[in-house]
């Protein structure tokens, strides 16, 4: 039995104190109902789940991607009306890609539907993670979660996102589509890639409120790109820091959108401009949008 208790300081989500793992139960209850085709849950040796193990070599050896996989459709098919539970899983790679040389660990998921609404809370993905052809019918919660490493996400359709205080490292958003409220509240963003934009917003589309508030974009020499993208409603940047160079490229806005107190450093860049912090090129503002900025202390400047 996964011997795994969810964490009693997070204050992101409700969960009784106290609550453990509940995969071992569930698996049993499916080999019950299956009979002869019987379905393991891995177990290292701390007796943690390979859903929530700490051992990375093992969970790699022990399939961690297949072991994933296999659960969603175990869940599809066993409890067809429940919320996909996956707080505080402990995500690795299990393809080795050979960037620049060095071998490194890269999960990858391609075609994943999910027809409930999906909690990744607490989650830690600790490889690169390429995600493709997701599609979240009833949306995603990832609040506290970190992304340690590359996270890349294409091509998807998400119906409400909350990335509420989670971590990044350098991530890349193309062709999403947001047709819900995507919430990216106090997130964090660091690091930087040498090769393109560090943060990549392009050809996503946000549908409904998208807020970046309070969100830190502490990218050093890399840079944040909005490329291509819509956004169809409020878009909320208020006490936002832009630590890095910021580019919003051939963006739309069509409802409200507000620089309250937002932050833009001037930090070395291959800007037009030496030392600017922002560019703003190909932008439209339609119907009826408004794009504001406003500081509400005189002595501070946004630019």
């Amino acid at each position: 039995m996964c011997n795994h208790v969810y964490a009693s300081d997070r204050k992101l989500w409700p969960r009784t104190i106290g609550v453990s793992c509940p995969y071992s139960n569930f698996y049993e209850r499916v080999n019950e109902t299956d009979g002869p085709s019987e379905v393991n849950l891995p177990l290292d040796i701390h007796g943690q789940c390979i859903f929530h193990s700490l051992d990375l070599e093992w969970k790699r050896a022990n399939g961690f991607r297949e072991r994933f996989l296999e659960l969603v459709q175990l869940l599809d098919i066993h409890s067809p009306t429940q919320d996909y539970d996956f707080a505080e899983f402990v995500f690795v790679g299990d393809v080795t890609v050979p960037p620049a040389g060095a071998n490194d660990n890269l999960l990858h998921l391609t075609n994943t539907h999910f027809r409930r609404k999906v909690y990744f809370l607490g989650a830690s993905f600790v490889d690169m993670v390429e995600w493709r052809s997701l599609d979240l019918k009833r949306g995603g919660d990832f609040a506290g979660s970190t992304f340690a490493r590359m996270f890349t996400i294409v091509n998807s359709r998400i119906h409400g996102a909350n990335f509420e205080g989670v971590q990044f490292a350098p991530a890349r958003f193309i062709g999403v589509d947001f047709d819900d409220y995507a919430l990216f509240t106090n997130a964090r963003f660091e690091g930087y890639t040498t090769g393109g934009a560090s943060v990549h917003f392009q050809d996503v589309r946000f549908g409904a409120l998208a807020d970046f508030s309070a969100v830190t974009f502490a990218l050093g020499p890399g840079t944040l790109r909005f490329e291509r993208s819509r956004f169809e409603a409020t878009v909320d940047f208020t006490e936002t820091t832009f630590s890095c160079h910021t580019e919003f490229r051939d963006v739309t806005f069509l409802g409200t959108s507000e620089f309250i107190d937002s932050s833009f450093e001037s930090v070395p860049s291959p800007a037009r401009y030496s030392g600017a912090a922002v560019d703003f090129n190909g932008i439209s503002v339609t119907g009826s949008g408004v794009v504001t900025f406003v500081s509400t202390n005189s002595r501070k400047k946004l630019f």
